[in-house]
């Protein structure tokens, strides 16, 4: 026999449309395709039982029936989903995407074949930077950068982040460092952060953590205003 699932069912007897048993799967499909028509809503077929290679039951259902099992980890950690069918096309180019438990794109990241060549090279020390802020918002494009040997600025990988959290931090060190053809760096250079400091020490126990130059620069002027005002030659 086929015959609804009991959401459907529930629809239909609002509707006083009978309950109604069907002698093939056909039958039933087609019926339950017009009283979807008639309600707007699409069809997907469900569970059913087989007997001797015959199927002998059927269930359609609302194609959005079914809701996602819940997340057994924390609340505050978005789940992590290998992404590799763009990777089986171009085997040096890598990628990684994080989603959530909703499948929604919280994190990415990417590196090509070029910036891994030039971190083999040139990987000893990398600057990490997340204050790129472009689209309306505000989540943070992330940098991991370094210098070749012309003292030209060359970029090793790249992150569309949704925030600036430990996890994602963490989610992301561990992501590069898979891509990469050697290990982590020595020295990484970053603005004054904990959430960052945080996961470098959980991600990349043995690479020195230092405050980018730049950055105490842009500290120093903001809170020693009245010194660079006062004395001239303390820059």
């Amino acid at each position: 026999m086929f015959g609804f699932s009991h959401a459907a069912y529930e629809s239909a007897y609002r509707l006083k449309t009978p309950d109604k048993e069907f002698d093939t799967e056909k039958d039933a499909y087609d019926f339950y395709n017009k009283y979807a028509a008639y309600v707007d809503f699409s069809v997907k077929k469900h569970n059913g039982h087989y007997k001797n290679k015959q199927i002998i039951d059927r269930v359609f259902a609302c194609s959005c029936e079914g809701n996602r099992k819940d997340d057994k980890s924390n609340d505050d950690v978005k789940r992590p989903r290998a992404q590799t069918r763009k990777q089986d096309e171009d085997p040096n180019f890598s990628y990684a995407i994080q989603v959530d438990i909703d499948d929604t794109v919280t994190n990415i990241f990417w590196s090509d074949a070029r910036m891994k060549i030039d971190y083999g090279h040139f990987g000893d020390v990398v600057c990490f930077d997340t204050t790129y802020r472009k689209n309306k918002e505000g989540r943070p494009f992330a940098l991991f950068a370094g210098v070749n040997h012309h003292k030209q600025t060359t970029i090793f990988g790249d992150a569309l982040l949704y925030d600036e959290t430990t996890k994602t931090f963490e989610w992301l060190f561990q992501s590069f460092a898979k891509a990469m053809p050697r290990e982590e760096p020595i020295t990484i250079p970053t603005d004054d952060d904990p959430a960052m400091a945080k996961a470098l020490a959980s991600s990349w126990p043995k690479t020195y953590h230092r405050l980018c130059v730049w950055h105490m620069y842009k500290n120093a002027t903001k809170h020693l205003s009245h010194v660079f005002d006062e004395y001239k030659s303390f820059t």
